[in-house]
């Protein structure tokens, strides 16, 4: 929930090895202790655990250096720590590197305070657009203030991550903020668009109505004006989590795979500290093929159409909030930030 007051949190860090089938399509496991996170038999067991103290809600990989061996160790987080007493100095993003998480200091990322709002507030999302730019977005406003997009620059070279960030533009979500102020964007896709090169078409989620929201950007050309750019965001589509999965939010995240042409993203649960239940979240991937990269495509689609999604994976115990790399490579990804007093947050990693 926007502004509550975080206790310290533990990331658990866990890699999970898999027994060689595909994800897509497998039905979810059944309940049990924190450790199997109901995953089916196809899906393997946990190989290790080790622990970190971030939260995690969004992740981007880095496929600059994409293989087999390196996509467990190639990806950026965002921490979605607020701009408020205890929270500022905290870091707002962190690489996985040789399946540690790792935070970037706030120190090395250039620009992060450089915005009239300061430093970013409840980073939810965050999509990579080339080898050059990833795209951060916070959760929405708060009494006017924040609603805001990062594009973020990055050395393009291989694990250059290391190196920091550079914020290089500011955007803001919506032209009147008011039309947005009940928003909450947990979910963000990127894709390169076929049409106009050099631009990207750029998918909102909003985490309760489920509501999608497209827009479209051009980095190299953002980058050079000066000041910030609001956004022109239209109501392209929609996604309801059926309510025998038991989330409150139909969305948490968005992956779009360019690839597949598919759309993926997370529906989850939280039932607060003073709640008896678990945070939860199941995964899911949209029936029919998604083409965010045409931008024909997304202009025919009518609004608010609905998305059809299936089920592709329960989590009983853990509020994911992070997806990428679905079928790309042989890896996937998602994290965790379970938001509840000693329920432990969650990194994983399957391939």
């Amino acid at each position: 929930m926007k502004y509550k007051k975080y206790s310290k949190k533990l990331l658990s860090l866990l890699i999970l090895s898999s027994l060689g089938t595909s994800l897509i399509g497998c039905g979810s496991g059944s309940g049990g202790g924190d450790e199997d996170h109901s995953h089916s038999e196809s899906h393997g067991s946990f190989d290790t655990q080790k622990t970190s103290f971030f939260p995690i809600s969004g992740l981007a990989l880095d496929n600059n250096e994409v293989t087999k061996n390196h996509l467990g160790d190639s990806s950026l987080a965002v921490f979605d720590y607020k701009n408020m007493d205890g929270e500022v100095d905290l870091p707002r993003f962190g690489t996985v590197r040789n399946q540690v998480v790792v935070e970037i200091p706030n120190s090395e990322i250039t620009g992060l305070n450089d915005d009239e709002d300061g430093i970013t507030n409840d980073l939810e999302a965050i999509c990579k657009l080339d080898n050059t730019y990833y795209l951060a977005a916070e959760s929405g406003y708060h009494q006017g203030k924040f609603g805001r997009i990062f594009l973020i620059e990055r050395d393009p070279t291989p694990k250059a991550l290391d190196s920091g960030l550079t914020i290089v533009k500011t955007y803001t979500q919506g032209i009147n903020p008011d039309d947005f102020a009940d928003a909450s964007f947990e979910g963000l896709a990127c894709a390169a668009s076929t049409v106009v090169q050099g631009t990207y078409n750029i998918l909102l989620g909003d985490r309760k109505s489920g509501k999608l929201y497209s827009t479209k950007i051009d980095p190299l050309e953002d980058s050079l004006t000066n000041g910030r750019t609001a956004l022109d965001l239209k109501l392209v589509g929609q996604i309801n989590a059926p309510s025998e999965w038991d989330t409150k939010r139909s969305i948490s995240d968005l992956f779009y795979n360019t690839e597949e042409h598919t759309l993926y993203g997370v529906a989850s649960s939280d039932p607060g500290d003073d709640s008896a239940k678990q945070p939860h979240s199941t995964i899911y991937q949209a029936t029919h093929p998604f083409h965010l990269e045409d931008d024909q495509f997304i202009q025919n689609i009518s609004s608010p159409e609905k998305i059809d999604i299936k089920k592709l994976r329960d989590f009983p115990h853990d509020k994911v909030e992070g997806i990428t790399g679905y079928n790309m490579k042989d890896g996937i990804f998602w994290g965790s930030d379970n938001d509840k007093k000693g329920s432990n947050n969650g990194y994983f990693y399957e391939y």
